[in-house]
């Protein structure tokens, strides 16, 4: 069934992270599993989320003694993203993967200045919220943040990254960040990636795996009236909005590069106003791995005359040009899904009780199979 774990051995949900020395995270009991999937349920129900390819991440993949990178795409405010990806290969390959956040989850980078501190402690202001409304927020940040450390993610920071490689473990990499997650008007469905080469040369250190995942349909469930960009222009609020972020030293995550990468990036982080629409179907696809290693000689010796570091970037780029095709793939295939708009896809499924089908072809291992590959065993 559905939310059939096996529960006899806990470290094959973990691959090589859990019993290790000094690793103080313990995976989540086949319960803690089932009352998880549960509330995910009515989203499911909502949204109707399609994977597929899971053909191209099999169980033997995993078991190889080899880091996995699964490198996916924020969609809008990146609300499912996360947990229907871990939850879909739990399901699946009942193999838990690490998933790499944002660090504000846990806190990290927001606690007030003392420029704040000297403030209130000067005026005696009463907090703008009430004390209901208070502790409902800690209370709603308090389990969003247990529920992210129960499942085994942790802070996007490079130790975390390099701890998890080095354990052979399978990790979930969302390179846009916020900046993707807050997209702006006319930005559906792109990627907003670093310049800068990331996470391919510590990949290749430890021999990793890299599977693009593309994910689409959440931006076209929100319609964006003011963007993070035109949040700075709004008369007052836009002042109010960056003496804030200044106030409250709201963290990058890239702080490793310096103080100006820092504060171009905590720009980014002010989420649109948008307005919900009909609850367009969400899709997954996973893509054809790719082996860094071999992918690196082979960039290295059609650009003889580029630097190791040129090569670097050149793979980089690759692995963005991939995620972007399986995008792209995913859009043209929701085309044909005649159930991708809401209201018949809805009736549907409270009729029939089962998920509406799509556009893919289906096996009973894998589900929706990719494209290229329609074998049905």
């Amino acid at each position: 069934g559905s939310n059939h774990v096996n529960s006899s051995s806990k470290r094959d949900l973990v691959r090589a992270f859990f019993g290790n020395k000094g690793d103080p995270f313990t995976p989540p009991s086949a319960q803690e599993i089932r009352e998880q999937q549960k509330q995910l349920e009515p989203m499911r129900k909502i949204f109707s989320p399609v994977f597929v390819g899971m053909e191209n991440i099999p169980r033997e993949l995993f078991e190889l003694d080899r880091p996995i990178i699964l490198v996916a795409n924020h969609t809008m405010y990146g609300l499912f993203d996360f947990s229907f990806i871990i939850s879909h290969i739990l399901e699946k390959r009942n193999l838990l993967v690490r998933g790499l956040a944002h660090p504000i989850i846990w806190g990290e980078g927001i606690a007030p200045s003392n420029a704040e501190n000297e403030t209130k402690s000067k005026t005696q202001e009463a907090p703008k919220q009430n004390d209901t409304e208070q502790n409902a927020n800690v209370r709603n940040a308090n389990s969003m943040m247990e529920t992210f450390t129960k499942f085994g993610a942790v802070s996007v920071k490079p130790r975390n990254i390099y701890r998890l490689l080095q354990k052979n473990e399978a990790v979930l990499l969302f390179p846009g960040g916020a900046r993707e997650a807050y997209k702006r008007k006319g930005e559906k469905h792109t990627l907003h990636w670093s310049d800068e080469a990331e996470f391919t040369r510590l990949g290749q250190r430890f021999n990793a795996i890299v599977v693009p995942v593309a994910c689409v349909g959440q931006d076209d469930n929100f319609r964006i009236l003011i963007d993070s960009a035109e949040w700075r222009n709004v008369p007052y609020v836009g002042n109010r909005i960056e003496k804030s972020l200044e106030e409250a030293n709201v963290g990058a995550v890239r702080t490793w590069k310096g103080s100006e990468v820092a504060a171009k990036e905590a720009e980014t982080f002010i989420p649109p106003l948008s307005l919900p629409t009909a609850p367009h179907r969400l899709y997954f696809k996973f893509g054809t791995p790719i082996d860094l290693n071999v992918k690196h000689t082979e960039l290295s010796k059609a650009n003889t005359e580029k630097s190791s570091a040129e090569i670097n970037q050149l793979l980089y780029s690759y692995i963005r040009s991939q995620l972007e095709s399986e995008i792209e793939t995913l859009n043209q295939y929701r085309k044909l899904d005649s159930f991708e708009s809401p209201s018949r896809r809805l009736l549907f499924e409270s009729i029939t009780g089962t998920q509406a089908p799509s556009a893919w072809s289906v096996s009973n291992r894998d589900g929706f199979l990719s494209n290229d590959n329609n074998d049905k065993t």
